[in-house]
């Protein structure tokens, strides 16, 4: 027996549609809600259709008849078929063994629209339908059919209605068994590539700079080992540091021979997934070619170096890519001025990993200062130091020279830091024995960094204007105290009418005067967030500084009369706690809590009956002190540090 399956390309299951097929008692009957498919973007990746796609061509691969019901929309068929029929055709043809050729091929199809109107409409898509699905797809459309006066004739049990097209379609005769045509048989299967080819055309491309601008010679080798040009005598014995040098000074790291040296760097880069990169020394950055060859691309990077040259030959290289910095700098300039600090080194993304690819040992006595100082600044959780190893082959050195390195001293990053590992590479290069370490400087949460935004942090990056999975947009106003002016003028703008509209509203407010411009305690605030739906406010909230320990969250907390709830729904909120979610992502470190002055039960009932968000937080099982004498609250809290028997926040 043929099973017949019916499917509306509606997204309501109270659609005319939907309900006409479910009067012909179809073996089921679906509809485009139950699969959820997101837009067509038809220039997907080989292997990405969505698996709501392929729940869908299961539906369509297990029946043996199909009556397909169709809206018509503007005179023509609806969007949702037009998005299905869009996915069927990618995975069909960009991606061949996920689509099986075609999900109907050589399957009956019946073809209904069910309309309210008495008038002749409904069948004006009838022919691009059919065209669709016979010619294009390999469906063999047995008929179509319109029904209309839906809102008179479409109710229960008036099966009489839809008898006479159920009775054809129970008594299809089925197709014979059809070899796939030549059309289907020959098409083509590389659209994905020949789609990658074109797309290509339209990334950036680096650039070759101009060899004469930056006097390449032919690379030095002795005794077949790629060297620096050092002088014929040295009189300290030291290889002079400079600061500034040319491309040909240190093209001995250019070579085959060398690539080791940095694949190793870019390997690590790539197994730990890390995103933000600064590079500090970084001459001209070869690691962003090798990154790029392996197809790692997906990444921030600033790299700063003392030398011009490097700096704008790596420049010239990667012009094309807003992902790729270089700046022309000197750590000197961080260590002398906190101005120097914000300005200069500022980045606008969060920071991974920094690399230090020999480096350090032009600090022999401050070099750990920097590294720590500046992996606080950044908040740099980890690192990659690259340093040449005091024990040298000699056809990779020269008796007469004494290497700077600071290997002897590395023991001091394996005890200070939380996690330290290391490679020994032995290459035919100039000073070709070196060590390679990654190091892991904090575990996740570790008090010893929780000042790591006090002193240092202006140079780690800002949060910034995000929309919430909710689909509200969260605007972080206020960033430790101050104005965020990473915002664009418009999101300022709206924050600042929010601020208007509050003084309006706020006087119905039993707490009225917490919600002036004084009551508000901006200058404490962490991060002071509205969140608007569209251009209009529903809530502001702070993350409110207590003390180097703690941070209180829904401070200052102001909802919109627009949004304000009658307060049954004490388990949900307007935005579904995202704006707590995202705040919490802001803060290391700390003690995260929320307080109440009145009973503890509400808190109770929030981590019963929102597990999904409250399962690590704690009651605290009696009254605090919260910010000043006296003022004792119940605190519902998590701790992002290790925590001692007793919580103040006095």
């Amino acid at each position: 027996m043929s099973k017949i399956t019916g499917i509306s390309f509606s997204y309501a299951k109270n659609s005319m549609n939907t309900r006409g097929l479910t009067l012909m008692d179809l073996d089921s009957v679906h509809d485009m809600s139950e699969f959820d498919m997101p837009i067509c973007n038809v220039n997907i990746a080989d292997g990405d259709v969505p698996t709501s796609v392929h729940k869908f061509i299961k539906v369509l691969q297990d029946a043996d008849i199909l009556v397909f019901a169709i809206p018509e929309n503007t005179a023509h068929y609806g969007a949702g078929f037009k998005n299905a029929m869009d996915w069927l055709i990618c995975a069909s043809n960009y991606n061949a063994d996920l689509g099986q050729d075609g999900a109907f091929f050589n399957k009956p199809i019946y073809v209904i629209t069910f309309t309210p109107s008495y008038k002749p409409s409904g069948d004006r898509h009838f022919d691009m339908t059919k065209h669709l699905l016979q010619d294009k797809m390999g469906g063999l459309v047995y008929n179509s059919f319109v029904k209309n006066g839906g809102w008179i004739e479409c109710i229960p049990g008036n099966t009489q209605w839809v008898q006479k097209e159920r009775e054809e379609i129970f008594n299809t005769t089925m197709p014979e068994p059809h070899p796939k045509a030549d059309d289907w048989k020959n098409m083509p299967r590389n659209w994905i590539e020949q789609y990658k080819i074109w797309d290509n055309k339209w990334k950036p491309m680096k650039h070759s700079p101009d060899e004469v601008k930056y006097e390449f010679i032919e690379t030095n080798y002795v005794n077949g080992i790629p060297f620096p040009r050092l002088p014929v005598t040295i009189d300290t014995q030291h290889i002079p540091l400079k600061t500034d040098y040319w491309m040909r000074s240190m093209d001995y790291l250019d070579t085959p021979e060398a690539y080791a040296l940095f694949e190793k760097q870019a390997d690590l880069i790539i197994e730990n997934g890390w995103k933000g990169i600064v590079d500090v020394g970084c001459r001209h950055g070869p690691i962003n070619d090798i990154l790029h060859a392996k197809g790692y691309t997906d990444y921030r990077y600033m790299g700063f170096d003392t030398s011009t040259q490097p700096i704008e030959y790596a420049q010239d290289t990667w012009q094309e890519f807003n992902n790729i910095e270089y700046r022309v700098l000197s750590w000197n300039e961080f260590k002398d001025s906190k101005e120097n600090r914000d300005h200069k080194f500022k980045v606008n993304f969060d920071v991974d990993v920094m690399i230090w690819s020999g480096v350090l040992l032009y600090e022999p006595d401050d070099h750990l200062w920097y590294f720590h100082n500046m992996h606080k600044a950044y908040g740099a959780q980890n690192a990659i130091i690259q340093e040449p190893l005091r024990d040298q082959r000699p056809e990779c050195w020269r008796e007469d020279l004494e290497l700077n390195t600071i290997e002897d001293k590395l023991h001091l990053y394996k005890d200070k830091y939380h996690e330290y590992e290391s490679w020994k590479l032995d290459l035919d290069i100039f000073s070709g024995r070196r060590i390679i370490s990654r190091i892991k400087l904090w575990q996740d949460d570790d008090p010893l960094w929780v000042d790591c935004d006090n002193e240092f942090g202006t140079i780690a990056s800002t949060p910034k204007t995000e929309i919430l999975p909710c689909g509200y947009k969260i605007i972080p106003y206020i960033f430790k105290g101050k104005l965020n002016m990473e915002l664009s003028q418009r999101d300022q703008t709206l924050c600042q009418a929010a601020l208007v509209q509050m003084d309006k509203e706020r006087h119905t407010h039993r707490l009225a005067d917490n919600y002036d411009r004084k009551g508000l305690h901006l200058g404490k605030m962490f991060l002071y967030n509205f969140v608007f739906d569209g251009d209009e406010p529903v809530f502001c909230s702070g993350a409110q500084t207590v003390n180097e320990l703690g941070i209180r969250v829904f401070s200052r907390y102001f909802a919109f009369e627009k949004y304000k709830t009658d307060g049954t729904t004490q388990l949900d909120k307007n935005d579904d706690f995202e704006e707590l979610r995202w705040t919490m992502s802001q803060i290391r470190g700390k003690v995260i809590f929320w307080s109440r002055d009145k009973s503890s039960k509400f808190f109770k009932r929030l981590k019963e009956g929102r597990p999904d968000i409250f399962s690590d937080w704690t009651v605290h099982d009696k009254k605090i002190n919260i910010i000043y004498t006296h003022n004792e609250q119940y605190i519902f809290y998590v701790s992002k540090l290790p925590l001692g028997e007793k919580i103040e926040f006095e």
